[in-house]
């Protein structure tokens, strides 16, 4: 049987305090109720130690004491969200590895039954939130993550952040309720002043390839809100983590833009999943359009 730790970090919650053997000597006690029961956690006098919810060791670090209006210390962003500061190899609490020589990041995830259809079938949608996860996951992994989200520490210093000006996804097979599926992502340069991410969908069990995809990124300017170049300390920071492998050959394909000419117009029209084509393959194309 694995023994389970993990970080329990405490936000303001409700307590109650407990004094023994007058004012001189006091202990605070909080009483904590998990699954319908109550859990006794006394804080530490120590950086870190140990608590036992309902039989289960559960590590702790370093809680906020109790102040006089009951509320406890609310953490940092930065420590709540765990932002490493250098590169790490894998990543138990997000089930991700680094892979291709150090530069590619693979992350193993369950499809959950809110991420399916009435056909137990994943949705387009879980598809794309599981390619920009998973971007972000592998950003995170390489230590240049800042307080942006996703952006490097050369961009904030900049003020730049990501934009993406074009995704193409091709699906063999959709993921099923309950199947374990591993996400493949790497980065690659696109022109001068852009990036080029792809991801590979392939089944744990089989190795089978559900979906393939590719997309080029681009830095705009958070006060301007203008497209920018890359400058040079940003492409230093990222240049050791291209690959230069593709996913698949991304079509390029012009949207073209309607005009009030246009033979029919529905104002509200609506795109849903049964909108796309039954296919064994199929091809979703986004593009921000101009």
């Amino acid at each position: 049987m694995a023994t389970l730790s993990s970080h329990v970090y405490l936000s303001p919650i409700k307590s109650s305090s407990m004094k023994e053997n007058g004012p001189m000597h006091h202990k605070h006690k909080n009483n904590i109720k998990v699954n319908g029961g109550t859990a006794s956690m006394l804080p530490n006098k120590a950086e870190g130690g140990q608590s036992h919810i309902n039989g289960v060791a559960a590590t702790t670090d370093s809680v906020a004491p109790v102040g006089e209006r009951g509320r406890l210390d609310v953490l940092s962003e930065s420590r709540r969200q765990n932002i490493p500061t250098k590169k790490q190899t894998s990543d138990p609490f997000r089930q991700g590895v680094i892979t291709d020589g150090s530069i590619g990041y693979r992350q193993t995830v369950v499809i959950r039954s809110y991420e399916v259809g009435v056909d137990k079938t994943a949705t387009l949608e879980t598809i794309f939130n599981l390619l920009q996860e998973t971007a972000l996951n592998h950003v995170w992994m390489t230590g240049l993550l800042s307080a942006g989200f996703g952006a490097t520490h050369a961009m904030m210093r900049n003020n730049l952040i990501w934009v993406v000006k074009r995704i193409q996804l091709e699906v063999d097979t959709y993921p099923i309720w309950g199947e374990v599926v591993e996400i493949n992502t790497w980065v690659a340069e696109s022109g001068r002043n852009g990036m080029r991410r792809d991801w590979s969908i392939r089944s744990h069990l089989s190795g089978h390839v559900f979906a393939r995809a590719t997309s080029t990124w681009a830095m705009m300017d958070q006060k301007t809100r203008r497209l920018s170049k890359m400058p040079g300390e940003v492409r230093a920071e990222i240049l050791p983590w291209f690959n230069d492998k593709h996913a698949l050959q991304e079509d390029v394909i012009k949207i073209i833009k309607l005009d009030d000419n246009a033979k029919y117009v529905t104002p509200d029209l609506k795109v849903r999943r049964c909108s796309y084509p039954s296919k064994k393959f199929q091809k979703v194309n986004r593009s921000s359009g101009t």
